[in-house]
Formats: structure tokens, C-alpha cells, sequence
């Protein structure tokens, strides 16, 4: 990166005092200076000797609009007017000093012999019709040198480009391709720490895939092989016995641990490539509403706020998801649970509230991380069917909240853009 910064100071300095170099030679091919010593020079020195013999304000008055007419404008200053300048020091030696000012005008300096006074004199430019030559070789200075610093900042540019690709690729791709960066370019020491951040994270992921394969294939052998012994010994003991009832739960709740986890990394590696598309979501929420019907006898309904039903979105996993919220809301809803529909012209929203306890405040930033349960959930549950569900909202470009509903309990927010 050092190296890169050095080589953009050098291209800069270099770049400034060759366009400067060419431009000035190219104004001097339109408008040649005439020398001093042939012209104004002479002039100054007699100028010097009137204001010196004579009365020095009226002679400078007095020369002021006699050189008017030939387009010279003539001061004579005291030097303590100079005093805190750097001209002064230069008019020390005696030679006249010029100053070059905008569109080929002068302003020239001499310091008089004989008394302590500096006359000043500003020449106009003979060359008033070539203003546009000038202003055209300003723009041409500053076009130049914006052009040689984006050829700078192109390659650079490019290889960031790339570099944002593969970030964006990385983790959803089983294969990994690392951006090819030159051996030169500024982020060249960035590329190498980002190669071997992408084969670490590579790594994990591949250890957790053999982890999700160990799970499913060696913990479900034994614990099939538990069932059938807890149920060989409940034939002989009685199914009763308190012991083999609290390991038939044990059991069951390991089965529903790995059940959820596997659920878990199944639509996590589904959710890397979403298949969006248009379908009716009031007829799925009302399907979903009607099985739980069946089931359990509280208040299930659903509101359409706008009436809109053609909504856009990956339906089996905002199945999943809208599942999960009522699944949610049964363990803890007393009487009424209630789905709205809102969609307005930018976002789709579903919102899942019931009429239960709710959510503590201090729990609402953190209730969607993985293994987190409520206040009241210590014994169901295992952390991860909300953590899902902001997945899922992740993977559409939205976001999953949870506030106080106005039936008393929590209200659950699903909301994602619809050009997800």
C-alpha cells in the first residue's frame, strides 16, 4: 500500500510540472513576452527619474494619465508598504522584479536608486483576443492531469471489483476461485490476507458440512437403538416406571434437537439461491390457520389490510417461516392469534401477534439469535426456529422484529422489499 501511495505522489509531481512545462510553452507560441530591457525597462528608469526630481505625488498623478493612453497603470509605493513582503527582498539587488498575472498581464517592480520608494507598474497584455487560448490550456492542464490520476486509480478500481465479487461469492459456491490481482497492484497484500481469511472460512465450512453428515447418519443410529431398548424394557417393567419415562423424554428431545438443527442447515443451504415467485399468500395463510384449527381451540384469524394477495416471494421457506411464528405464538397465545397482511408499494409485511405474556424489552434484540428462548420457554424448544426465521428474512433482503402487539402479547414483523 506504501508503494502505491509513493507511486501516486510521484505520477502527480511529475504530471503537474510536465503540463505545466508544456502548456507555458505552448501560451508562449500564441503570445510571446517582449524583453524588458528593450521596452519597459528604459521606460521605468525614466519614469524613476521624473518622480525623483519633481514632487512625487503630483509627478506620479500626472504620469498616471499620460501612460494610461498606451495601457500602463503606474503607482509609486513606500517601502514601508512592502515591509512584511518577500518583494522587497528581492528588489534588494536592484534588478527589476515581474509578477505574472492572469490571461498574459504583468505587474512589474522597481526599486528607485535615489530615494526610498518602489515603482510599480502593470502592463496590460498585448494579447487580449487570445483570452481563450488561455483558458483553454487552464482546461486542458486540469483535464490532463484528471486523466492520468483515473488511469492511476483504473487498475486499482478493477482489482477492488473483483475483489467484491469473490467476496460476494464466497460461502455460497462450493468451489472457491481467488481473484487473480497483480504482483504490482496497491492491494496486493489485501488480496493475500483475503485468500487465506477464504480458506479458513472454506475450511469451517466443510468441517461444519461433515459435522451435519455425522449428526444425521451416527446420533440417529443410537438413538433408534435407545427407543427400541426403552420400549423392550417397558414391556417388562411397566411403561409407568418413572425412570424409563424421563429417559423417553431425554430421548425424544434429542431426536427433536438434531431433527431442528438438520432443519436448520438444510434451508441454510437452500436459502443461497432463492427461487422468487409471484403466488397467493392469504390462501397460504389461511391454509396454515386451518390446520391449526384442527389442533388447538383458540381464535385463529386473518386480516387483509389492502386485499392484495399475489405477493413475491420463496414460497417454501416463507412457509417455514410464517410456521415457525405460529407455532411460536401457540405456546404462549391464551385465547387469540392473529395474522395481518400489509403491503404497501415498496414491502411486503406479515405480522403475527397474539395475546399472550409478550416479550421482555431486554429480550426483543436478542431473541433471534441461534439457541436464545424466551422467559417461558425453558422446557420446550430448542433456540432455533426464530433464529431461522430472520434467516429466511435475511435471505429476501428484509428483516424480522418483534414489539408488544395491541392484543397484550408479542407481535412478530416480517417485512421484505418487493424487488427482493
Amino acid at each position: 500500500m506504501k508503494r502505491g501511495l509513493l507511486s501516486l505522489y510521484l505520477l502527480l509531481v511529475v504530471s503537474v510540472v510536465a503540463l505545466g512545462a508544456l502548456t507555458e510553452f505552448v501560451w508562449r507560441q500564441f503570445a510571446p513576452e517582449p524583453p524588458l530591457s528593450s521596452t519597459v525597462l528604459p521606460l521605468m528608469r525614466v519614469l524613476e527619474s521624473l518622480t525623483t526630481t519633481h514632487d512625487p505625488q503630483a509627478a506620479t498623478a500626472d504620469l498616471q494619465a499620460r501612460v494610461a493612453q498606451h495601457g500602463l497603470e503606474v503607482r509609486v509605493l513606500g517601502l514601508d508598504e512592502l515591509a512584511s513582503s518577500s518583494l522587497l527582498e528581492r528588489l534588494e539587488s536592484g534588478s527589476p522584479v515581474t509578477i505574472h498575472e492572469a490571461e498574459g498581464h504583468r505587474r512589474m517592480y522597481l526599486k528607485f536608486d535615489q530615494a526610498p520608494l518602489v515603482l510599480e507598474m502593470r502592463v496590460r497584455s498585448e494579447h487580449a483576443e487570445l483570452t481563450w487560448v488561455y483558458r483553454a490550456l487552464i482546461l486542458f492542464f486540469y483535464a490532463m492531469l484528471g486523466l492520468l490520476v483515473l488511469f492511476w486509480f483504473w487498475p486499482l478500481a478493477r482489482d477492488l471489483r473483483m475483489l467484491r465479487e469473490s467476496t460476494r461469492h464466497l460461502g455460497h459456491d462450493a468451489r472457491f476461485d481467488a481473484p487473480v490481482v497483480r504482483a504490482g497492484s496497491a492491494i496486493a497484500e489485501l488480496q493475500q490476507a483475503y485468500v487465506h481469511m477464504s480458506a479458513r472460512i472454506t475450511d469451517l465450512l466443510s468441517t461444519q458440512k461433515i459435522m451435519t453428515h455425522a449428526i444425521s447418519h451416527e446420533l440417529r443410529t443410537p438413538l433408534a437403538r435407545m427407543k427400541f431398548t426403552l420400549d423392550s424394557l417397558g414391556r417388562k417393567i411397566g411403561e409407568d416406571d418413572a425412570g424409563l419415562l424421563a429417559l423417553g423424554r431425554d430421548v425424544r428431545d434429542m431426536e427433536s434437537l438434531i431433527a431442528a438443527f438438520l432443519s436448520f442447515a438444510a434451508l441454510e443451504k437452500q436459502g443461497a439461491s432463492l427461487n422468487l415467485q409471484c403466488g397467493d399468500m392469504a390462501a397460504m395463510i389461511e391454509e396454515l390457520l386451518a390446520q391449526k384449527r384442527e389442533v388447538s381451540p383458540l381464535n385463529y384469524a386473518l386480516v387483509n389490510s389492502d386485499g392484495a394477495t399475489l405477493w413475491r416471494c420463496e414460497w417454501q421457506l416463507m412457509e417455514h417461516a410464517v410456521r415457525n411464528l405460529l407455532n411460536n405464538a401457540q405456546r404462549y397465545a391464551q385465547h387469540t392469534i392473529r395474522v395481518r397482511l400489509e403491503s404497501c408499494d415498496e414491502r411486503y409485511c406479515i405480522v403475527v401477534e397474539d395475546d399472550g405474556p409478550g416479550v421482555p424489552d431486554a429480550l426483543q434484540d436478542t431473541l433471534f439469535d441461534a439457541f436464545v428462548r424466551g422467559p417461558c420457554e425453558q422446557d420446550s424448544g430448542f433456540g432455533l426456529g426464530l433464529a431461522l426465521v430472520k434467516k429466511i428474512m435475511e435471505w429476501h433482503g428484509g428483516d424480522a422484529t418483534v414489539t408488544r402487539s395491541e392484543l397484550g402479547g408479542a407481535q412478530f414483523t416480517l417485512a421484505w422489499p418487493k424487488t427482493g
